[in-house]
């Protein structure tokens, strides 16, 4: 075998050993963000840099989906998990999901400990020792270090749900949990809200996403976590056409099925179920 050979064949292998792992690298870099299915609800998981972080269990009677979601998707340990509102639809499944999987930290306010759920859930999460915080506006989440995980609601003399906006180099997530026009107005007043995608308040009723929100946010592309046929006949007509009004693309759930949105930080890709 002559000296060229041996260089060009210790150059082939160089090659196939630094592939995969810049093939790693990239997918490490990667932040997913998913926009769960379960109905009339709200259920998001996003992971970056093998951690799981879930914002709200969805209805009680979708827990089994949603765990079967988790556990297929490499997320039956969740690092944090963050219930942001008391209604049935955002916390319903957290019992079920606390029995099935390990969560490393609880986060929800003061506001949730009023209903009896939310107490039961506070007594199962003592009782299993997970560490659990309270957060308020103006904290950040200890995520990861390379995301911005901003809670910009509720205050701490107020009831309203949690809000949080997350940023990974520029790419901005708004998660609106089930804010109404009240809560629009007073972030808008008080926060830098522009973000690329936007998840929307309260299923998309007809007290959300008013104009003067929209033009704050400037989303580039919008969902509503809602079931199909719901009693309140969500999301709003008037709330679809504000959003289509600015130009943003608008995804459903319930039309969509599950939708994901992978990002590197400078560009991002949607995948929808249907």
């Amino acid at each position: 075998m002559n000296v060229s050979s041996i260089i060009s064949g210790l150059l082939v292998l160089i090659i196939c050993l630094l592939l995969p792992v810049a093939v790693i690298g990239e997918e490490e870099n990667e932040l997913i963000v998913h926009y769960i299915n379960v109905s009339h609800g709200n259920a998001a998981l996003i992971q970056f840099n093998e951690k799981n972080l879930l914002i709200d269990a969805g209805p009680e009677e979708y827990a089994e989906e949603l765990i079967s979601y988790l556990t297929s998707h490499n997320a039956d340990t969740i690092d944090m998990m963050v219930s942001t509102s008391s209604l049935p639809g955002y916390i319903g499944g957290i019992k079920e999901i606390l029995g099935a999987c390990v969560v490393r930290l609880y986060i929800d306010d003061k506001e949730q400990t009023a209903s009896n759920r939310n107490k039961k859930i506070r007594e199962l999460i003592s009782a299993e020792s997970i560490p659990h915080e309270e957060t308020y506006a103006g904290d950040y989440l200890d995520f990861d270090d390379d995301i911005y995980v901003k809670v910009l609601s509720p205050g701490s003399d107020t009831d309203a749900p949690i809000v949080i906006q997350l940023d990974y180099d520029g790419i901005k997530f708004l998660f609106m949990s089930s804010a109404n026009a009240d809560l629009e107005s007073v972030l808008v007043d008080n926060y830098y809200m522009n973000s690329q995608i936007l998840l929307v308040g309260d299923h998309g009723a007809p007290a959300t996403c008013s104009k003067p929100f929209l033009a704050e946010v400037q989303p580039e592309v919008a969902l509503i976590s809602v079931g199909s046929d719901n009693e309140e006949g969500y999301p709003s007509s008037g709330t679809c056409d504000r959003i289509r009004e600015t130009g943003a693309e608008l995804y459903r759930t319930d039309s969509n099925g599950t939708i994901v949105i992978t990002t590197n930080g400078d560009e991002y890709q949607i995948v929808t179920e249907k």
